[in-house]
């Protein structure tokens, strides 16, 4: 039980890095730009991202992941199409 909790916290983390650096990445972008819309975009983005990471890495029955996987994604690139548009 401990080792899955180690893993865990480290799965999450490397998901916290990734979504940390594509948004501090943006917030640069952002400043050059002047554009507060890609902030948004890649929050939505992010959460995407994110999802992928976690079903290819994460613990669980795969079945459900895909769910999961396939749902979180239409979300966000429809929000991230309004958003673009």
């Amino acid at each position: 039980m401990e080792i899955f909790l180690v893993t865990v916290f480290q799965i999450l983390s490397v998901g916290f890095l990734i979504v940390f650096l594509m948004m501090l990445g943006l917030w640069r972008l952002h400043l050059k730009s002047e554009n507060t819309g890609l902030l948004d975009l890649g929050w939505v983005l992010g959460l995407a991202l994110l999802c992928i990471f976690y079903f290819f890495v994460g613990h669980g029955y795969w079945l459900r992941k895909l769910l999961i996987l396939f749902m979180v994604n239409v979300w966000a690139l429809r929000l991230g199409g309004l958003i673009f548009s």
